[in-house]
């Protein structure tokens, strides 16, 4: 939990939509999860926020999951999705920010099918920061 963001519950259902929609079967490593956890409050940190808004747990969550690939394919799977921790990052962050909504934010907010490909694409191709993907988070959530 970063704030009073439990990020960690989320975790499975991403992946189980992912599981689904790709037709895959995952694992996922608890204690990559915990490390995730660990060093994204440090990073977070950075902003001395006992409770910073969903955009910027989102952002520091995701820079940390897709670099710390905690997702896996699982032996039995009959299918590979190469960009599996990619894009359960990029939908773990959306979900953080529409499930726990903070002040100035969007009601609804929506990311379109190649904005969604192109943002994960980068995220496994390029380089980001944590600060970098906070603010885009920030962007596609707020009100004005």
């Amino acid at each position: 939990m970063i704030g009073n963001i439990k990020w960690e519950e989320l975790v499975c259902a991403v992946c189980q939509t992912i599981e689904e929609r790709f037709d895959v079967l995952l694992d996922i490593d608890g204690e990559a999860l915990d490390e995730l956890d660990e060093i994204a409050k440090r990073t977070i940190g950075s902003y001395e926020l006992a409770h910073p808004n969903p955009a910027k747990v989102a952002g520091h969550v995701v820079f940390w999951f897709r670099r710390l690939r905690p997702v896996t394919h699982r032996p039995e799977s009959q299918n590979k999705l190469l960009v599996a921790n990619e894009t359960a990052a990029l939908y773990l962050g959306l979900s953080i920010c529409d499930l726990y909504r903070g002040e100035g934010s969007k009601e609804t907010f929506h990311l379109p099918a190649r904005v969604m490909k192109d943002w994960i694409a980068s995220l496994r191709y390029n380089s980001h920061s944590p600060h970098a993907i906070a603010i885009a988070f920030e962007i596609l959530t707020a009100e004005h």
